[in-house]
């Protein structure tokens, strides 16, 4: 007889697989990647601003910042110029960002349990016993043999199997790329843009304008010069000497914006130190009591240097040289004149068949006024009349005299006798006398 029994499964191993799902931690497998992440960014940032300070940046021992720069030489108009560039300006400077981070995570756990159980069970009685007897009794006899035997197996198994198993994998995906220039550093690159410059190899002497204009008959009207010079790393010269010759002496100069005057200056040569900013600036004009002198003068040239250094410790300056050209507009207007002629009498009154001239006294005065000495009065006449003489001379007294007689045939109408003078210094004055031919 055989008897199979199972039991009831043992799930300590899915209980054990289900407590394992249940304490995995979720917040650090994600909160990891991206702590990672953002550690990553900050690393990004960091790089980006220790690029720009070992590239870019110079540091002075008093912790003042400068832009590093790249000189370069090159031909124009036949000329080697400088350029200098601010090197931030024409290098890439690494912006990485972190746009996407990807985290993929996935859990598996196996568990199972198995468990059998067998037990059989035999028996076998058997046994031996031997034995002998007999009995009689009168006649009858009887005889007993007894043989036993006995035997007895057991035999049990039971089986028990129980196992689990977890696996997780976990993927993350991190996405990087070259950020947009943030708007802070896009202002400071494009102010180190416009800050490249060119300028001449051995510095510059910048003159402006070009040309220059003095009114003669406004002294308000100032022309104003800028003088700027730069050595040849193309950074302004303060303190240096600009010697500017050649500035007639019917010229004021003065510094601007007011026209002050220049202590210990005098034309024609004069010399003045550049300001802070390596510039000086000028006012020329001409003032009413040198309008005469100024007046009708041809255009002059202002002759412009200066000894430039590229440093401090520069011992072969190079002098560079200018020049201003400058013209005088307007002209005076004649000044007012006092002279006069006038003649007596006027009008004139005559028969036309006279033959006998009739005598007019001339008065002259010249331009200040006064009798005029010296000089002539020109005559002249309509054609109905005749004067003597056509050139009448002045006499101390500022008078001449002038005979005008008719024209012999010419009928009753009327003439004239023009009369001119001119003094020195001053416009021609006229004078007409009527002239009725009865």
């Amino acid at each position: 007889m055989m008897v199979t029994t199972m039991p009831a499964l043992d799930t300590s191993a899915a209980e054990s697989a289900k407590s394992l799902l249940n304490g995995i931690d979720y917040g650090a497998l994600i909160g990891s990647p991206l702590t990672a992440a953002i550690t990553a960014q900050a690393m990004a940032a960091r790089s980006t601003w220790e690029f720009i300070q070992q590239v870019g940046l110079n540091t002075d021992k008093d912790g003042n910042k400068t832009a590093v720069t790249v000189t370069f030489m090159y031909m124009k108009d036949g000329e080697m110029v400088r350029l200098i560039v601010p090197i931030l300006t024409i290098v890439p400077i690494p912006l990485i960002i972190i746009d996407e981070v990807d985290i993929q995570f996935k859990a598996s756990i196996n568990a199972s349990a198995s468990q059998s159980s067998t037990q059989s069970s035999a028996s076998d009685v058997s046994g031996s016993l031997t034995g002998q007897a007999s009995l009689g009794w009168g006649p009858f006899s009887a005889s007993v043999s007894v043989t036993a035997s006995y035997s007895s197996k057991q035999d049990s198994k039971a089986t028990q199997d129980s196992r689990y198993s977890v696996e997780y994998t976990q993927q993350v995906h991190v996405h990087a790329t070259q950020a947009d220039m943030p708007a802070g550093l896009a202002t400071v690159l494009n102010i180190l843009s416009s800050a490249a410059s060119t300028g001449s190899k051995d510095g510059t002497l910048k003159i402006s304008p070009t040309i220059g204009t003095l009114a003669l008959t406004d002294p308000n009207t100032k022309q104003n010069l800028q003088i700027r010079v730069t050595n040849a790393n193309g950074l302004v010269v303060p303190q240096v000497s600009v010697l500017i010759k050649n500035i007639p002496p019917w010229v004021s100069f003065g510094s601007a914006p007011l026209g002050q005057t220049i202590s210990g200056q005098k034309s024609p040569d004069i010399t003045v130190p550049t300001d802070d900013k390596g510039t000086v600036n000028l006012l020329f004009w001409i003032d009413t009591v040198n309008a005469k002198l100024a007046n009708n003068q041809q255009p002059f040239q202002l002759d412009i240097s200066a000894a430039i250094t590229a440093s401090a410790d520069d011992k072969n300056p190079i002098t560079k040289t200018g020049a201003f050209p400058m013209k005088v507009v307007g002209v005076l207007p004649p000044p007012p004149s006092k002279a006069s002629i006038t003649a007596s009498p006027s009008p004139l009154t005559m028969a036309h068949e006279a033959t006998t001239g009739q005598t007019v006294t001339i008065a002259v005065t010249d331009a200040s006024g006064n009798p005029a000495k010296g000089g002539t009065v020109a005559v002249s006449v309509s054609t109905n009349l005749a004067a003597t003489p056509t050139s009448a001379p002045i006499d101390d007294k500022g008078q001449t005299i002038v005979t005008v007689t008719p024209v012999s045939g010419t009928g009753a109408g009327a003439g004239s006798v023009t009369l001119s003078y001119t003094p020195d210094n001053a416009p021609t004055v006229t004078a007409t006398v009527p002239v009725t031919l009865t």
